[in-house]
């Protein structure tokens, strides 16, 4: 199929999405997971490969994603560039998050320990404080929550306050060590049964060597760590 033809055809799809009287009549008359399914399926029926989701971005901030898997490579991303203008900006360290609901984006965040002087502005605490702002309610049941590090000990106890049902962190804990964070430190202070209450799949490791890319783009800027 020529592009031409592709781009019209996504474009067509996302009216399902985009238009504001066609959006509330669908999502109203159907359960959204059916017209996410008929999107994709209609797209496979002729022939366009979309891996394993169809992303139809809609003011930069929605990603449908239908398959069995909930995890999406894009919220990720989003959160290694808000880790990268983080540190293009001297806030603090390579660490950026995203609070994602049914496939839209709620806020992003990254750490702001430096440019704030404030010790807790981590970058999921920077993404949950946005997210609740805009919600208007402390509890984020149903939400997800992407980030470029495993969250220390205090970012995993504020996601657990919020009921973010889920944590997708790039980086390891030992990753951060080696470019000078002691989130180790902590936790061998909280010891090694820390987190080992938690729920089945609920801290995930996804996409560690593109995250891996922002640390080490950190590690050579010789940034202030704290």
């Amino acid at each position: 199929m020529t592009p031409l033809l592709r781009g019209r055809l996504l474009e067509n799809v996302s009216l399902f999405v985009t238009v504001a009287n066609i959006k509330r009549t669908v999502f109203v008359q159907f359960q959204v997971e059916m017209v996410m399914t008929l999107a994709v399926a209609f797209i496979g029926a002729i022939e366009i490969d979309v891996g394993s989701a169809i992303r139809i971005n809609f003011k930069e901030s929605v990603i449908i994603s239908v398959m069995g898997d909930r995890y999406n490579k894009y919220f990720m991303k989003l959160a290694a560039n808000e880790a990268r203008e983080g540190i293009k900006n001297g806030d603090g360290g390579p660490f950026g998050a995203v609070v994602v609901k049914n496939g839209e984006v709620i806020a992003t965040g990254h750490n702001h320990v430096l440019s704030n002087n404030d010790s807790t502005c981590h970058g999921e605490i920077d993404a949950i404080r946005k997210a609740e702002q805009k919600l208007g309610t402390y509890n984020l049941s149903g939400c997800e929550i992407y980030t470029t590090g495993e969250p220390c000990p205090m970012c995993l106890a504020a996601v657990l306050w919020a009921n973010i049902s889920r944590i997708y962190y790039g980086c390891r804990a030992e990753d951060e060590a080696r470019i000078g964070f002691r989130d180790l430190k902590f936790s061998e202070i909280l010891g090694s049964d820390f987190g080992s209450g938690l729920p089945e799949g609920f801290l995930e490791e996804r996409n560690r060597e593109m995250c891996l890319e922002v640390f080490n783009e950190y590690e050579k800027m010789g940034a202030e760590r704290y």
